[in-house]
């Protein structure tokens, strides 16, 4: 354990805080009395992080006010997200599920997945070796077929794909959480462009999308809530204003959400300050699309 442990906070050493926060949020929601989901992962991912970082991940956030800005507006945010994009996944019946900057997620392991489910996870080795370490601490094992793909959006992940027993011509629900702020246009339309080639009749996509007025809103929230702002340089300053509209015009037509909407609808609406706060920074609309 103690090997594995260090194997860990080595890898560790080479994540983003961003996605260990976003673990951390998720890790949050399982303390609740009747926690929408419980992921028994995401404490594991923080505290391995903290081996080889030392701060938790608001505070390396930075600025004074980071750790405030993320349990009021950030933390809400994420468990939202996740629940919707939980239930959108179990609705979409597909036996391929495709996350595309998985992170730290692990849907494969605390979901229960049909029979004949292959779920395959894509993001940069970096993140994967880490998410791996930490799993194979805990001894986890998937509730489905798991495939790894470590390799930068950028690569020829379609490729890798295939190669790791995607069938492009079968349904596939794909999920890219948090990954439009780090696309510039061009790299945002490629990809639905190649999401649209690999999906059968029947597939379904999900994610969360910024328009550039958004964007913005919420790059000056986060900068004025008490320090510096370090998520806004992370992103691209100039990007579709209408994002969705890309979606349709690659026979995507998109239904959108506010978090604020779906909490309410979940029966746990977020109080008055926090979704004031979380409206007024510009968070993302929850955006789903079936191919036409």
């Amino acid at each position: 354990m103690g090997g594995q442990g260090d194997r860990a906070a080595e890898a560790g050493a080479q994540v983003g805080w961003t996605a260990v926060a976003v673990a951390a949020a998720r890790a949050a929601e399982a303390e609740r009395g009747a926690p929408w989901f419980v992921d028994p992962y995401a404490a594991h991912f923080v505290a391995a992080w903290s081996r080889a970082h030392g701060p938790r991940p608001e505070e390396a956030a930075g600025g004074r006010g980071a750790e405030e800005r993320w349990r009021t507006w950030v933390t809400s945010y994420v468990q939202i997200r996740t629940r919707f994009y939980d239930e959108f996944l179990v609705r979409s019946g597909a036996r391929q599920v495709v996350l595309l900057a998985a992170g730290l997620d692990t849907r494969a392991f605390r979901m229960a997945w049909p029979d004949g489910t292959h779920l395959f996870e894509v993001d940069v080795p970096s993140v994967l070796a880490f998410k791996e370490a930490v799993l194979a601490e805990r001894d986890a094992l998937p509730r489905c077929a798991r495939a790894v793909l470590g390799l930068d959006l950028r690569d020829d992940w379609p490729s890798a794909l295939r190669g790791a027993g995607h069938v492009p011509d079968r349904p596939t629900a794909w999920l890219a959480e948090g990954l439009h702020p780090y696309l510039t246009p061009d790299a945002y339309r490629a990809l639905v462009r190649e999401v649209g080639r690999l999906s059968g009749p029947g597939s379904v996509l999900g994610l969360d999308l910024h328009s550039r007025s958004r964007r913005e809103a919420m790059r000056r929230a986060l900068a004025s809530a008490g320090g510096d702002d370090a998520v806004g340089p992370l992103w691209h300053a100039h990007g579709e204003n209408e994002p969705a509209a890309v979606l349709a015009e690659h026979g995507w037509p998109p239904e959108a959400h506010s978090p604020a909407e779906r909490s309410r609808a979940y029966g746990r609406p977020l109080p008055p300050p926090i979704e004031a706060a979380v409206e007024a920074a510009g968070f993302p609309r929850l955006v789903t699309a079936s191919v036409a």
